[in-house]
């Protein structure tokens, strides 16, 4: 398939569904980035804190400021994150750009207990940026450095090196807001955003795993396929056992479809953070680093 074809049926399958995300991720993170951060004395770390602290001092829209700095990000992340995650971030730090220069302006800013900014601001950034990586894309800036380092380090979780890397940020915060106070507004404001973060993408692959024991796992399998939507069911007939994994809400109704075929059937659930392999949701090639990169090492 040629490249043509494959734009072609990106902007006719996935494009309209990536922007209601960018749109969507780019209100919330507008909100923790306009409406509590902006007038509340320190920088939330990362590219938009950057924009921030050049904001306080050159009245320049943030927006604007957030792409100027994000170009040679841009340069030093190619390498690693390929041209389609660029083009998708790109889109979507112009939609970001777009709501946080010309709409939010409309808007009041929080000007309360600079606390309670701090920790809105976190949790209004952690959901929006989440909105974002779910499409393959980012809001630009460190985040991309944060999935360069998350490419190179696998096993490194996305808010721990987003903590590390807004760490200089925040504390230039200190010298341009006058105030020892503003670094510490801004670490609660990046520890809560990327705890948010990561308990948003730990979501978007975790499930419950079922595992059911009955002399009738056939017939079990038979009306739980005719039934529910499950991944990766997978049946050992000389054991009498059934594998499979679902949603929290489609729980109750396997445990109601087992215990009619066989009340004396016996299961087990327990929670799944990701789930790898064939009937499951994620596992491609793609999502993997490869561990023999020497890039990697």
């Amino acid at each position: 398939m040629d490249g043509k074809n494959k734009f072609l049926i990106y902007l006719k399958r996935d494009f309209i569904q990536d922007v209601i995300y960018d749109i969507t991720g780019s209100i919330f993170y507008s909100v923790s980035i306009y409406t509590f951060a902006s007038n509340a004395g320190f920088a939330p770390g990362g590219v938009s804190g950057a924009a921030l602290i050049l904001h306080h001092y050159l009245n320049i829209p943030i927006g604007t400021l957030t792409i100027l700095i994000n170009i040679p990000m841009i340069l030093i992340s190619f390498r690693y994150l390929g041209l389609s995650f660029l083009l998708k971030s790109v889109k979507s730090m112009i939609l970001f750009s777009v709501v946080v220069d010309y709409i939010f302006p409309h808007f009041p800013q929080y000007d309360g207990n600079q606390i309670l900014a701090a920790i809105f601001c976190g949790a209004f950034g952690g959901i929006g940026l989440s909105f974002f990586y779910r499409r393959g894309s980012s809001s630009g800036g460190t985040d991309f450095l944060t999935l360069t380092l998350k490419r190179l380090k696998p096993h490194w979780s996305i808010g721990s090196i987003m903590l590390f890397l807004d760490s200089v940020v925040i504390f230039s915060g200190a010298f341009v807001f006058g105030q020892i106070d503003a670094v510490l507004y801004g670490v609660l404001c990046t520890a809560v955003g990327s705890t948010i973060l990561d308990k948003m993408m730990e979501s978007l692959n975790a499930g419950q795993a079922m595992v059911i024991i009955s002399q009738k796992e056939k017939q079990i399998e038979e009306k739980i396929r005719k039934v529910l939507k499950v991944q990766g069911i997978r049946r050992n007939e000389s054991a009498h056992i059934l594998f499979l994994g679902c949603n929290k809400a489609a729980v109750s109704k396997v445990c109601y479809l087992v215990y009619e075929s066989d009340p004396d059937a016996t299961t087990w659930v327990w929670n799944y953070s990701a789930a790898y392999g064939k009937g499951l949701s994620t596992g491609k090639l793609e999502d993997f680093t490869n561990p023999y990169n020497e890039r990697a090492h």
